[in-house]
């Protein structure tokens, strides 16, 4: 119902009017989607034909594959949870590998014959047409897997500590800003054994490695959380994923993760050094960096 609520707001722009605008609204949803009950499944899942060949004794799939093929795939309770979403992922027919033989409609009517609820599936079909981004598709299939075994759970997981410069938090200087990239190569590169690591472990890019492991260490973490069977095989799944697209080694996925998660307190003082020394603009450096984050 959360995820039904952000979309229903996000798309009706009379309705942010009546209650007082975009700033009124997104506080609303973010109040609300900060008290729900998370999961990042559809992100782990999400990436289709993106998954790292290493990860299967065979090739998930391919999209030679008929939509009927793919369809009978997603409604197969028997099949792999990444098999299906991958049929999903092809079924839909958007995203930047576009299939022009898929059919959006055809793959929530057959979720709809899975009894997943109504209003999920009108949100994920809305999501899915405003971002063309195939993972919105995946999330019907988290809520089957989720439901398929013992009652779903919520806990309270713990979280890194908050660490802030003033009023901005210092996780959010992560891969996704120029100053977060800037903070997370320096404390790679000063940091020796980081350093070292990121030698021995990274057969790609160093930056990109650094990027994905400072993510992982405090931006990732989540609570309350939905604790479902299968969910830590998922998030299993795509840690492992995104640090071999990244040409990570796997046996360095761990190593990597670990000293990055030990040294966070370093991490975060050259985080904290380079947002004190960012252009000033408008009121003052924490507006900037909000603005930049956007």
């Amino acid at each position: 119902m959360a995820l039904a609520a952000t979309v229903a707001v996000g798309s009706d722009p009379t309705f942010r009017t009546t209650i007082g605008g975009n700033a009124v609204a997104a506080a609303g949803i973010a109040h609300v989607l900060s008290q729900s009950a998370k999961d990042r499944s559809a992100d782990y899942l999400g990436c289709g034909p993106r998954f790292h060949a290493s990860l299967f004794t065979a090739p998930p799939g391919s999209a030679g594959g008929c939509l009927k093929q793919h369809l009978c795939t997603v409604a197969d309770h028997n099949a792999p949870l990444f098999l299906r979403t991958v049929a999903a992922w092809y079924a839909c027919g958007i995203g930047r590998e576009r299939d022009k033989n898929g059919d959006l409609p055809a793959l929530l009517h057959t979720y709809r014959e899975l009894g997943v609820p109504e209003a999920l599936i009108e949100a994920t079909g809305i999501a899915a047409k405003r971002t063309n981004e195939p993972m919105t598709v995946t999330v019907p299939l988290i809520w089957l897997a989720a439901h398929a075994g013992p009652k779903p759970t919520i806990e309270q997981c713990p979280l890194p500590p908050l660490v802030c410069e003033g009023d901005i938090p210092l996780y959010a200087l992560d891969e996704h800003t120029r100053l977060g990239r800037n903070a997370i190569f320096r404390f790679a590169q000063e940091n020796a054994v980081v350093r070292h690591a990121l030698e021995s472990y990274a057969l790609g890019s160093q930056r990109r490695a650094a990027n994905l492991a400072a993510f992982y260490a405090d931006a990732f973490p989540i609570t309350p959380r939905l604790k479902w069977q299968g969910c830590v095989a998922a998030e299993e799944f795509g840690i492992n994923n995104d640090f071999l697209i990244a040409q990570v080694s796997f046996e360095g996925i761990g190593p990597l993760l670990d000293l990055f998660r030990q040294n966070l307190g370093e991490l975060n003082e050259f985080r904290r050094e380079v947002l004190r020394h960012a252009p000033r603009r408008g009121n003052g450096v924490g507006k900037a960096s909000a603005q930049e984050r956007c």
